[in-house]
């Protein structure tokens, strides 16, 4: 594979992987707080995925959608960075703001394992050390 092949491959993995991480930054301090029995104060609780029971939440289920008016995310819209880009921001339902933080978690990732990449080179070992820089990402509250 040609180092171009593994720079837009890492590209792609990163957005793939930053948008993961979104999904675990939204929802495991929710799913944490529910299974502890605690009722979630933050400022996000008019959210829709926040008036689901916290048992209700998993990593897969609910889908994708958008937290004002519920519209539920189709797959050509949850294009990491580029369905943000291509919807200019907005939620193809009711057109409400989708927040900057989506789009930077999402470039986050792809920097991380472009850097990688570049770093430590197109090697087999590489998909190791960027995992491993991926692990380290954003934490949740513990008790």
């Amino acid at each position: 594979m040609s180092e171009t092949t593994w720079v837009i491959a890492s590209i792609g993995l990163g957005l793939v992987v930053g948008s993961f991480l979104n999904v675990l930054i939204h929802r495991l301090p929710r799913m944490m707080d529910g299974a502890e029995g605690e009722d979630l104060d933050d400022a996000s609780m008019d959210h829709m995925v926040d008036r689901i029971p916290p048992t209700a939440l998993s990593l897969v289920a609910p889908g994708s959608h958008c937290p004002g008016c519920g519209h539920r995310i189709r797959a050509i819209e949850n294009l990491p960075l580029v369905s943000y880009c291509f919807l200019r921001g907005r939620c193809a339902g009711c057109g409400q703001p989708i927040s900057w933080r989506y789009p930077i978690i999402e470039l986050l990732g792809a920097a991380g394992a472009l850097a990688c990449v570049l770093v430590f080179g197109p090697t087999p070992q590489v998909k190791i050390i960027a995992a491993a820089a991926w692990g380290v990402g954003p934490k949740t509250k513990t008790q």
